[in-house]
């Protein structure tokens, strides 16, 4: 699960 949220903060900082 981990690297699921991980996987979406790096995503949501790359969308910023």
């Amino acid at each position: 699960n981990d690297d699921r949220v991980t996987e979406i903060h790096r995503t949501t900082l790359s969308v910023s």
